[in-house]
């Protein structure tokens, strides 16, 4: 019975993947894994969880803008 829940839950997170926002595969099943594995081996500390996979997310998204603004080719002077 959990594999089936699993597979459904594999499932929705690919679909998911149609929302540019939340297009990142493999970060909606790091989460997923994360809470489980918190909920199950922590005995369920959510609020923890919640900040930290917020601070990733929000850390993640600043790096992306840093990157970009590293990379952007610069106006030459003339």
């Amino acid at each position: 019975m959990l594999a089936v829940l699993v597979g459904i839950a594999a499932f929705f997170m690919v679909l998911q993947a149609k929302i540019p926002a939340l297009s990142f595969i493999p970060g909606a099943f790091l989460g997923a894994a994360t809470a489980v594995g918190v909920v199950v081996g922590a005995n369920g500390t959510w609020t923890r969880t919640i900040i930290a996979l917020v601070a990733g997310a929000v850390l993640g998204y600043l790096s992306e803008l840093l990157a970009g603004a590293i990379t952007r080719p610069r106006r030459s002077v003339a």
